[in-house]
């Protein structure tokens, strides 16, 4: 059970980030935010912030526009960058985004440009809602989009 007490965490996996070229496209012709969910398998508060906020987000209707993705810094999967190159996830994300510590939600554009203030750590459920929303809803007017989510309010199913 997690903090919305709607679903158990096995009712749904972010899907782990492969191409974010292929994402990028993704969310251009969709206009849909893309958010980076950066992790490690050895992270426990990783798994406790998929679980209680991340997975009711992502089966919550008002999310299913935005486009999720798990950047698990030390999965042996191929990973490419927007820009198509073959690189390391822990070295990209890095590079690109300066993140250093997990868990960390990093808010793109199709470019792969940051369209809102990245999430680093974890603290309380309600202000991690709070600041998921205002990052997602930057990256929709970035996009161009007038679709918004409720900022500060749980997940509806």
């Amino acid at each position: 059970m997690n903090f919305f007490g709607l679903f158990s965490k096995e009712s749904i996996k972010m899907p782990e980030a492969q191409n974010l070229q292929k994402d990028g496209e993704l969310s251009r012709a969709e206009k849909r935010p893309i958010v980076l969910y950066v992790s490690a398998s050895w992270c426990d508060y990783c798994e406790v912030l998929k679980e209680e906020i991340l997975n009711p987000v992502m089966m919550s209707e008002e999310y299913q526009d935005v486009i999720f993705r798990n950047v698990i810094l030390d999965s042996p999967s191929p990973f490419y960058g927007f820009d198509g190159v073959k690189v390391d996830q822990r070295d990209y994300m890095f590079k690109q985004y300066r993140t250093e510590v997990t868990p960390t939600l990093v808010f793109v554009d199709p470019e792969g440009r940051q369209t809102y203030e990245m999430i680093a750590g974890y603290a309380n459920l309600e202000f991690y809602l709070f600041y998921l929303n205002q990052g997602i809803n930057a990256t929709y007017m970035a996009l161009g989009s007038d679709k918004r989510v409720q900022s500060g309010k749980p997940p509806k199913n």
